[in-house]
């Protein structure tokens, strides 16, 4: 018994111990994993901050777009300066902000609507799809056109207010 009792007493002692030991050594460093992942980040966003100047570099030395949103081809382009357009996009884009009496929906509050151009999609040589605003009311108005010696002429498809 009283063996047992010796050895049980060394079992308990020697857990006491070893923790008494992992308790005087030194312990992980706990701010060590966040201060790798600090670094990684960091690294992550110089990185971005590099691709962001050499993304600010190219756009500034591309000349800026004039002609606005299109999906004209070579071949419409052509066919277009062909009825006699100068600019195609251009002059498309004028024609339909001078006709803004082409939307059929009125402008309510004493609004009137206007075609933005910065907001007029030509799609091909014949269709045109342009936003409308009345400064209360906005929409969308498919159109096509048709040009000859220059002048355009157009007809409306389908005009829709959100």
């Amino acid at each position: 018994m009283n063996t047992l009792r010796i050895a049980l007493f060394a079992a308990l002692a020697a857990g006491c111990l070893s923790a008494c030991d992992q308790a005087r050594t030194p312990a992980a460093d706990p701010g060590a994993g966040l201060r790798a992942q600090n670094a990684r980040l960091t690294a992550r966003v110089d990185s971005l901050t590099q691709r962001l100047a050499i993304l600010e570099q190219e756009r500034a030395s591309s000349p800026p777009p004039t002609a606005g949103p299109t999906l004209l081809r070579d071949w419409d382009l052509a066919y277009l300066k062909e009825r006699g357009l100068k600019d195609p996009v251009a002059d498309i884009k004028a024609s339909l902000a001078q006709n803004a009496h082409l939307i059929p929906q009125e402008g309510v509050l004493g609004g009137t609507h206007q075609v933005l151009e910065d907001k007029v999609f030509v799609l091909n040589r014949k269709w045109v799809l342009a936003y409308f605003e009345d400064g209360h009311n906005v929409g969308n108005i498919l159109l096509s056109y048709r040009v000859n010696q220059g002048k355009i002429t157009w007809k409306v498809i389908r005009s829709e207010l959100f």
